[in-house]
């Protein structure tokens, strides 16, 4: 027998969540706080608090980052941010598990790849946004730490809720899907559903993290374990992602 985990993108994706989701399922936040501090991230705090999202109870994780850090989901690139190269350097000599360190690099090599694309940029020359690059980093290692710590050998995932239109940002509008996920769900043909939601359920970390880790198919598992991450805004449909933990049989997993 195999344990794999569901992720049901009900109200979205985005990295917070779906850590969220795991940390509800069984994932012990001490345990993440050890991981993350083998990175050596300054002044970078992690809480969780429950909250309701349309009348269900779900983790919503908070970070506080220092000085003008504030969680965003840019992803267009910096002159000042770490390299490709720079962050496989500190997922190297961060003593992680080696399995966590692979799909780390695995998804930031996803992220710089698509961003590379929109920008017309190499892959080697992108730089992650320093505003943001440590929530990022949270947002990967984390997800990828508990998928080790809690022996999930095989993530699936439901089809992601993608909504086309154009949001307001203070730096002006944006068109959505972000063009970097749009790229990320083109590149890898990840399967997509329309929603009748307005805004960016699915951020390019979520779908990066996504896209590299899980299988896009629904498997018929026993539930054993359950939890639930929620996202900031309030939706129509309740803005979860749920994760549901069971076994399936070596056949199954053909």
């Amino acid at each position: 027998m195999v344990r794999v985990a569901y992720l049901d993108t009900i109200g979205g994706a985005a990295g917070d969540m779906i850590l969220g989701a795991f940390l509800a399922a069984g994932l012990p936040l001490d345990q993440l706080r050890d991981a993350l501090a083998l990175l050596g991230l300054e002044g970078c705090e992690i809480s969780t608090r429950r909250v309701e999202r349309a009348g269900i109870s779900a983790t919503k994780l908070a970070f506080g980052l220092p000085g003008p850090l504030r969680r965003q989901h840019s992803h267009v690139g910096s002159d000042t941010g770490p390299t490709l190269a720079e962050v496989d350097a500190r997922l190297s000599v961060s003593r992680l598990p080696g399995p966590v360190v692979s799909a780390a690099a695995r998804i930031f090599r996803c992220l710089a790849v698509a961003t590379s694309a929109v920008l017309s940029t190499p892959p080697d020359l992108v730089r992650f946004d320093e505003r943001e690059v440590l929530d990022t980093y949270v947002d990967v290692v984390g997800v990828a730490f508990a998928l080790h710590y809690l022996q999930i050998e095989r993530l699936y995932c439901s089809p992601l809720p993608l909504w086309v239109g154009e949001l307001m940002t203070p730096h002006g509008p944006i068109s959505l899907p972000h063009p970097i996920t749009s790229e990320i769900v083109r590149m890898a043909a990840v399967p997509a559903r329309g929603d009748a939601e307005s805004g960016e359920q699915v951020t390019p970390t979520g779908a990066a993290i996504l896209a590299t880790l899980a299988d896009f198919e629904r498997p018929d598992i026993s539930v054993i374990l359950r939890g639930y991450g929620a996202g900031d805004a309030e939706l129509v449909v309740p803005n979860v992602v749920k994760v549901e933990i069971g076994m399936l049989s070596e056949d199954e997993l053909q």
